[in-house]
């Protein structure tokens, strides 16, 4: 009969330590889907930073080519594309991104 108490409390011991096991992996895999979205923010982040900053290297390219077509043919018609226009000035990169 002694034995019987001896597993039953085996038994009840392996269960709580199957939960407590369970309950870890359980709260380590919350943590790491947590950090998982954290990165997926920081790479968007930094994809439209580098977005942005491709199109204001791409505006200064097209600014270096006007301004040298101009500054070799004296044409004014390679600096029309800088001229300002009516419509007020707009920024190159878009709005800022929020880190």
């Amino acid at each position: 009969m002694r034995f019987r108490g001896r597993a039953w409390q085996l038994s009840v011991v392996g269960f709580a330590l199957a939960c407590a096991v369970i309950a870890g992996l359980a709260w380590l895999s919350l943590d790491r889907m947590n950090r998982l979205q954290e990165e997926t923010r920081r790479v968007r982040h930094t994809l439209a930073v580098r977005d942005q900053t491709e199109s204001v290297l791409s505006l200064v390219k097209d600014a270096e080519t006007g301004q040298r077509g101009y500054v070799i043919t004296g044409d004014p018609g390679y600096l029309a594309p800088f001229a300002p226009s009516g419509r007020g000035p707009a920024h190159p990169a878009g709005p800022r991104c929020a880190g």
